[in-house]
């Protein structure tokens, strides 16, 4: 059988159940754009690791799939247009709901996950149409504009979240860990427990509790990539703010390690997020794992005026807490000092 290779496209503080939402709405767009290959293709594979979400992604498939939804754009009978609009004439709704601090039943829980599986899709399609200048115009330029603002997938997250700590407080803070099938019906706290350490959930469905040799052992058609880094004192990325300077490493994974930013630290994460910004205000450089020149990281840094240095791919790998870092953010170059 060949191999389903799959390559880290990027690391979260999520929960389970959005990145299910997520997985699934690739399922269903797959069988509609790229069907020959649908049945036997898998899309990609979360890893929640020490609480934050790993995911793996079968590129091979998802460039398949954007590049039917490019082709797509521009027939008569396209939706993809009407779709992404749509969600434009919803977000007041949303934004509505996002100030909650969280719902107040399970029952409004199903209710506003029931829209949020609805709502996915134009998110899927504008987070790639915006990126694709070879689509239909219009298509293209709306989702950049929605794209540059938005907050669907956190916004979301957080209400999620906020509200399974809400109506389970037992369960806190690893609600993260919890599948979308569970909703109603949580495992006990062990579990979560040590779902929060390494627990595998596959876009088919299919799910494992343990670590990663032994995933790769039970799954071994799916090869997990990984580029490699040739040196241990430096990363390089893409410059997305200008900037120099020197300061003191802080690593943030979750949104709870916010509290660990002092005045001029260095954020090393593997990507931003809004939720993150009270604590990046008082960051002197933000250095990323992952992103484009459209990520929350790119857009943040700019507001703030601080250097910034995106798609190192290894940061969050080579520099620790404490460590002393160069940020050259006018060639690109992260170094140990």
């Amino acid at each position: 059988m060949k191999p389903i290779i799959l390559e880290k496209e990027y690391t979260r503080d999520t929960s389970l159940i959005i990145q299910m939402i997520w997985f699934a709405v690739h399922n269903q767009m797959i069988a509609t754009y790229v069907p020959e290959i649908h049945r036997d293709g898998l899309y990609g594979v979360d890893h929640l690791s020490e609480g934050v979400i790993e995911v793996w992604e079968n590129q091979e498939l998802l460039s398949l799939l954007k590049c039917g939804m490019v082709e797509d754009s521009f027939l008569p009978s396209s939706r993809l247009l009407e779709i992404v609009q749509h969600y434009a004439d919803m977000l007041p709704v949303f934004r509505r709901t996002w100030v909650l601090p969280y719902l107040g039943s399970l029952q409004e829980l199903k209710t506003y996950i029931n829209d949020v599986q609805q709502y996915m899709e134009a998110n899927v399609i504008y987070s790639y149409m915006a990126l694709a200048s070879d689509c239909e115009l219009y298509l293209h330029d709306l989702s950049k504009k929605i794209r540059a603002e938005d907050t669907f997938f956190s916004q979301t997250d957080t209400l999620i979240r906020n509200t399974l700590h809400h109506i389970y407080p037992s369960i806190a803070p690893f609600g993260a860990s919890i599948c979308i099938d569970e909703i109603g019906d949580v495992p006990d706290i062990l579990t979560l427990k040590q779902r929060f350490h390494s627990f595998y959930q596959c876009s088919d469905g299919q799910t494992f509790l343990g670590l990663s040799e032994q995933f790769e052992t039970t799954f071994p058609s799916l090869l997990f990539v990984l580029p490699e880094q040739a040196d241990d004192n430096y990363v390089v990325g893409i410059i997305a703010h200008p900037g120099k300077i020197t300061g003191k490493v802080v690593v943030v994974r979750r949104v709870n390690d916010i509290s660990k930013i002092q005045q001029g630290d260095v954020v090393i994460s593997p990507m931003t997020i809004p939720s993150l910004v009270s604590g990046l205000k008082r960051a002197g450089a933000i250095v990323t794992d992952e992103g484009g020149l459209l990520c929350h990281a790119s857009v943040i840094s700019r507001e703030l005026h601080i250097p910034c240095i995106i798609a190192t791919q290894h940061a969050t790998h080579i520099f620790n807490d404490g460590d002393m870092v160069e940020v050259n953010a006018y060639n690109g170059i992260v170094r140990k000092i």
